[in-house]
């Protein structure tokens, strides 16, 4: 037996994503070591070689050794294979194209996204069996509808679809959103009317019929609320069973108000009932059957490694309060109607105030993470809940969607800095800091405080595997990277996403793990699949399994009791473990793979004095020749063929005045530029990257402005900020700038009383000129110091 075992995708990757393989041992130095020898990949139909490398040792993790084998500069599409000649080594086949993970030989999104959800239904029955049994979660309903809303926003993915597949999916969108209504209750009482069953379906004696969380009311308003986005926008000429505007139009202003019963109904009870912890309950909210209120709050011990005398805190979670505020935002930007920008922006200063912003004492080197309750900043949010009553539905992992919606819909509110911040602090302190601790760069599950136990966990406290976590925070990390425009985060979200697709931590052969092979965890997608073992009724293709686990699949223990590992795939006799699937699992991860594949967009607009001109456009590619264009005489050019995950220099050029902007093709990311050659005004906020200083303690920032437009400009700067206090005499503020010209406006701050990144951000409008540009940095508090290390460091948003 080789006592090295190599790893690689089961589907393939996209030109531009990180390409590795790894191996795997259970010796750090096996007879023959891996380190250094020498790896090729090779053409799969000819043996030729394209590329060579070195592997490279990654280190010990989980109780195996790793080393990567690194060909991410291959960008040439076709079918390759990986050989180690000196280890007797060869992988399965696998893709590099801009279809990898979506329509390739062994990859086919489409059997994932609605094959498999034909199957899944019973005549005259309501919405999709979701698992082995005909179970009919809220939550997988409300996942699946998130899942297949991406599919169709992805334009080309959508249009590869043959007539009736289109006209399948949005009638699935329908389906699902249909299922999320029927599960809203009404009653008198309005701690109840507007409330969500968590399995209307009802077709099982496992009792989820009657559970009715909190979260599953919050988390039923996000997709509702893009449904309602989706049937309003479809072009019913597209369609063709005879679905017309009208239609379409019923069906979005019937999930609209659906969602908004259920947002009035958040409202009246912003916290847990004891319904939620005790037993089954009716309309009235009167429980009855058996009193499970310890099992539950035993459970919440366990999976947050609490003491046996805590109990779970009727107030809402963190994890409650940031769905309930990107559902809010989407209806704000449904509606228009003001209390739910109001009441969003009261659930971001909520939310914003349980992040772990310490940054001096991060734990495994992370923060920016959240709190999980009130009054509590020792448990942090759990990014995978699935368990039993007060605990179910809670598979959706943190979502910062709701700060960046704010941000798009009131980038002058005086708060915007703080939303900026909460966003900021959480891509680079938690999302992007986690890829190094592990060797396959996925992201954690948690972290845990706890001094002899704790750190950032991978696989440990869950019910069962936590697959769905992949695709979906896939699908997040490509929207923080949207907003802060950097490719870091499409890196970040392609490592999620091959964990699902085979790249991962590789099924043992044997109890004692010391050979694994790697296999995808949705069933006929990719090479070798996992079928799944135990469940009552066979999983279709496409189905998404329950995955990896440290603990015996659905026995969670404390963090004490087991170690941190991918295991939960065989028992000590060698038999397999009951490894279900879920159907959240296979459209979590449809979310994701859609998301990564939608092309980037670029619009530019061009105008002189409110008027379109016909300016030059050059396009500076990384590792591509430039491109040249105009924006003719309307002004306007549309770009959505650019290649993905590149750096690019857009110039802008009109009778001798330029102007440029850096920017990122992220995948799914819509870049819109709007030039005013008369007014176009550069800015940047020079202020200290790193302030040591005791509370109230006088700073000063500088605001570098430049008229590169053709007339006299009229600027006004406003300034807004987190972690220290702009003084007031100092928040807006104007000049007068002639063509060319350029000035520095100086502002004073004053530091707060936290330990904390903080974020200036300044607003700059002249004329049809608008623009925002941030400067974000450190603050310790404390140390008597004063501030240190500056620099003009500013970005654009």
């Amino acid at each position: 037996m080789n006592r090295v075992s190599l790893l690689e995708t089961q589907a393939g990757f996209y030109p531009a994503d990180p390409k590795q393989a790894l191996l795997r041992s259970a010796e750090s130095h096996p007879p023959c070591c891996p380190e250094g020898k020498r790896f090729a990949l090779l053409e799969a139909s000819t043996g030729r070689e394209v590329f060579a490398g070195t592997v490279e040792r990654w280190g010990e993790k989980w109780g195996s050794y790793w080393w990567r084998l690194d060909f991410t500069e291959v960008e040439q599409e076709g079918r390759y294979r990986l050989s180690v000649p000196e280890l007797g080594l060869d992988s399965s086949e696998f893709e590099i194209s801009r279809t990898a993970l979506t329509h390739s030989e062994h990859a086919d999104l489409t059997m994932v996204a609605l094959r498999q959800l034909e199957q899944r239904q019973l005549p005259g029955v309501p919405g999709w069996r979701d698992c082995g049994t005909e179970i009919r979660e809220l939550s997988s309903h409300i996942v699946t509808v998130h899942g297949l809303i991406d599919y169709w926003d992805n334009r080309e993915l959508r249009d590869r679809l043959g007539p009736q597949d289109r006209q399948l999916l949005l009638n699935y969108i329908a389906e699902g959103a249909d299922y999320i209504v029927l599960s809203q209750e009404s009653s008198a009482n309005p701690l109840t009317d507007g409330r969500f069953n968590h399995d209307a379906g009802r077709q099982t004696g496992y009792g989820t019929s009657d559970y009715h969380n909190w979260h599953g009311t919050a988390y039923a308003i996000t997709a509702l609320a893009r449904a309602c986005r989706t049937m309003r926008e479809c072009d019913p000429g597209n369609l063709i069973d005879g679905t017309d505007e009208s239609i379409l139009t019923e069906r979005s202003e019937r999930y609209l108000q659906c969602a908004k019963r259920a947002y009035k109904n958040a409202m009246a009870r912003p916290c847990n009932l004891d319904s939620d912890f005790y037993g089954r309950s009716d309309a009235d909210g009167q429980t009855d059957g058996p009193d499970e209120t310890e099992y539950v709050h035993e459970l919440a011990r366990t999976v947050y490694n609490k003491p046996d005398d805590w109990t779970i805190p009727y107030s809402l979670q963190t994890k409650d309060k940031l769905t309930f505020l990107w559902g809010v935002a989407l209806l704000y930007r449904l509606s228009g109607e003001s209390e739910y920008l109001e009441t969003a922006i009261e659930y971001a200063r909520a939310a914003s105030e349980r992040q772990f912003v310490d940054h001096t004492r991060p734990i495994d080197g992370l923060y920016g993470n959240f709190y999980a309750f009130e009054q509590d900043d020792e448990t942090f949010c759990l990014e995978w809940n699935q368990n039993h009553r007060f605990h179910m539905g809670n598979i959706e992992p943190t979502n910062v969607q709701g700060f960046i919606e704010l941000l798009k819909l009131q980038p002058d509110h005086e708060e915007a800095a703080s939303w900026h911040n909460v966003v900021q602090t959480y891509a680079y302190g938690y999302a992007a800091a986690s890829e190094e601790l592990s060797p396959l760069g996925i992201y954690p599950l948690t972290l845990y405080a706890d001094p002899e136990y704790g750190g950032a966990k991978f696989f440990q406290s869950t019910n069962h595997g936590a697959t769905a976590l992949y695709g979906q925070i896939a699908k997040n990390l490509l929207d923080v990277g949207e907003y802060l425009n950097d490719r870091t985060f499409a890196r970040l979200a392609s490592r999620n996403l091959q964990f699902v697709a085979g790249l991962n931590p590789g099924f043992p052969d044997a109890y004692e793990e010391k050979s694994w092979q790697a296999i995808s965890l949705i069933k006929g997608y990719g090479v070798r699949s996992f079928a799944g073992a135990g469940s009552q009724i066979a999983p279709p293709d496409g189905s998404g399994m329950n995955g990896f686990s440290a603990d015996v699949q659905f026995q969670p223990q404390r963090i004490s009791v087991t170690s941190d590992a991918p295991r939960g795939i065989l028992f000590a006799d060698g038999e397999r473990q009951f490894n279900e699937d879920y159907l959240p699992h296979s459209h979590g991860y449809v979310s994701g793979a859609a998301r990564a594949e939608r092309p980037f967009r670029l619009n530019i607009e061009t105008r002189y004095l409110g008027q379109p001109v016909d300016a030059q456009i050059v396009i500076a590619l990384q590792s591509a020749e430039e491109l040249i264009c105009r924006t003719g005489e309307e002004g306007r050019l549309v770009l959505d063929e650019l290649p993905l995950q590149r750096e690019a220099t857009v110039t802008a050029s009109y009778r001798g005045l330029s102007v440029s902007r850096t920017l990122e093709t992220l995948a799914g990311a819509t870049w819109n530029w709007d030039i005013h050659f008369d007014s176009c005004i550069e800015a940047g906020i020079e202020a200290p990257d790193r302030i040591e200083a005791e509370p109230g303690t006088e700073g000063k920032l500088l605001v570098h402005l430049q008229n590169r437009g053709g007339e006299i400009a009229d600027v006004k700067v406003r300034l807004s900020a987190d972690g220290v206090t702009i003084s007031a005499d100092s928040i807006e503020q104007s000049c007068t700038l002639q063509p060319g010209e350029k000035t520095v406006i100086s502002a004073i701050f004053h530091t707060g009383s936290r330990t904390k990144p903080y974020t200036l951000m300044g607003r700059i409008q002249s004329g049809n000129h608008r623009s925002t540009v941030v400067k974000d940095g450190k603050l310790i508090v404390g140390g008597g110091g004063a501030a240190i290390e500056g620099g003009l460091t500013s970005k654009r948003l």
